[in-house]
């Protein structure tokens, strides 16, 4: 069998013992022999393994890396973790360790990977649903790509490296027992199908894709992807590593990522952060060095349990075992993540709102920049919104037509972690060839809170429109409170007519 190399793209950003985010230490980038680092506008920090061919020497390096860089910054442990605003991977490069890999290796290895990737991704999504892995911008879904694996542009899920490595990109940034895990079994899937073809199911892998990433675990047939871990790395032994012997068990005896566990206990962050990346081999007994979690005694029984498993074939059995019990709870219980919930019909508040502009959490974004919507599904929810919310002055539009209409489209939306869903609050349009600004609408619940004011705002800071043009838009005479909205952003009146619409204002911006 071929000696399989790996090397893992840790992306991360810093939190204190307060749990403040975004904290930057003076040399941020600082790293011991081997590693490498690349400056990166998404991430705090962004450093790389040397290239590694077995499981024990990752844990070593990892272990000599994070004590050094968490001794170097006092204080500061680094924060993996994707919230608003942000879009951390932890990406894994499957290689050989003398040269780079043949087109037909590349292809073989991604194709053989994509029968498990649902299942792999699922293991790291982090929060759920993913902010990463739902946000084509970051990870581009291979059917954008006609299925073509590897995908020689860098934003591919399973992308074609430079370094001769297939790079699986989808993954959320998580703790470093994550990555390894899936590494374990990408890699003795890897050496088995490093010369052999095999296909995937299409169709499954778009839908069980997308429900791992929104669910998690228990999105998916578990069964049935442990089988075809054990099928195509022909059920190797698993490694005597406790962290992953652990993330296995509980995954599959309780449909749980180590995300999952994170809310179990509700762990300090900072804590769970620094002894996860300095402590790589562990996972359990690092939770437990953490004061005040809550559910120890299940983490201890769980430990206990976990270490009797040695083969994909008990896993396969206590998922079996389990899927009952899961699939009776989610029918009577079903997940509160209803991504596709419709205008009119959310749960949140217009103080939930009011709340989350003041922390600074409402977002504005392109069709494709929501990352747990798909770009159709926002098309469909600003469909609704120009035909329910709209004064009736601009048409209603098709979800088609707002995805292929000249103007670029812009939304804002706030994420309520209480339901796992991505709420569409506003919208507007703006025509760069022409400089117009149209269909600006705000939810009528959610309107005189700034919300068009901070749509207005965007598309004037951060659109360029074609040389010659102006911003400018039309709006009724009678319409007040649009009116007031464009003055406050420096618009004045430029002209004024009279059509079937009643009597118009033109405002331009110079």
């Amino acid at each position: 069998m071929p000696t399989i190399s790996f090397g893992i793209e840790f992306e991360f950003d810093f939190i204190d013992p307060r749990g403040n985010t975004r904290v930057y230490p003076p040399d941020r980038y600082t790293h011991v022999e081997g590693w490498d680092y690349q400056r990166d506008p998404t991430a705090g920090s962004e450093i790389r393994t040397p290239v590694l061919t077995d499981l024990n020497e990752a844990l070593t390096q990892i272990s000599l890396q994070f004590n050094h860089w968490i001794t170097r910054n006092n204080g500061i442990a680094p924060y993996a973790f994707n919230r608003d605003g942000r879009s951390l991977g932890q990406h894994i490069h499957i290689g050989l360790p003398s040269r780079h890999l043949r087109p037909e290796e590349k292809r073989n290895i991604a194709k053989a990977m994509a029968r498990v990737y649902p299942f792999l991704a699922s293991l790291h999504a982090q929060p759920i649903p993913s902010r990463r892995g739902l946000n084509p911008r970051y990870a581009m879904p291979m059917w954008s790509y006609n299925w073509e694996m590897p995908y020689r542009d860098h934003y591919a899920e399973i992308s074609d490296s430079y370094h001769g490595t297939d790079e699986f990109r989808l993954f959320d940034a998580n703790i470093p027992q994550v990555s390894l895990t899936c590494v374990w079994m990408m890699i003795e899937i890897a050496r088995r199908h490093l010369r052999n073809h095999v296909d995937f199911d299409r169709e499954r892998y778009r839908n069980d894709r997308n429900q791992g990433l929104r669910f998690g675990l228990r999105g998916l047939d578990l069964p049935y992807y442990l089988r075809e871990v054990r099928d195509l790395a022909l059920n190797p032994t698993i490694p005597d590593i406790p962290a992953i012997r652990e993330i296995l068990y509980i995954a599959s005896r309780y449909y749980m990522n180590p995300y999952d566990v994170l809310r179990l206990t509700n762990a300090n962050h900072y804590e769970w952060f620094r002894l996860m990346f300095t402590y790589p081999h562990r996972f359990i007994d690092n939770i437990l060095e953490i004061r005040n979690i809550r559910n120890r005694e299940r983490l201890e029984r769980w430990k206990e349990e976990a270490s009797s498993v040695e083969n994909l074939d008990q896993l396969i059995g206590l998922a079996l075992a389990s899927r009952e019990a899961i699939i009776t709870q989610m029918v009577e219980n079903p997940p509160e993540t209803s991504i596709r919930t419709r205008i009119g019909e959310t749960g949140i508040t217009r103080s939930f709102v009011r709340r989350q502009l003041e922390l600074g959490r409402v977002e504005i974004s392109r069709l494709n920049g929501v990352w747990c919507l798909e770009p159709t599904h926002v098309a469909e929810r600003v469909s609704e919104l120009l035909c329910r919310h709209g004064d009736g002055f601009t048409n209603g539009m098709s979800a088609s037509e707002v995805i292929n209409c000249r103007e670029r489209f812009y939304v804002a939306w706030v994420y309520n972690e209480r339901t796992r869903q991505a709420e569409i609050l506003g919208c507007i349009a703006i025509d760069r060839q022409t400089g117009e600004i149209k269909h600006l609408v705000v939810d009528r619940r959610f309107r005189r809170l700034g919300i068009a004011n901070m749509l207005i705002e965007h598309v004037l800071n951060r659109v360029e429109l074609r040389e010659g043009a102006s911003f400018h838009a039309y709006v009724r005479a009678n319409n007040e409170a649009s009116l007031a909205v464009f003055r406050m952003r420096g618009f004045q009146p430029y002209q004024k007519f009279t059509n079937e619409n009643g009597k118009i204002i033109v405002l331009r911006r110079d």
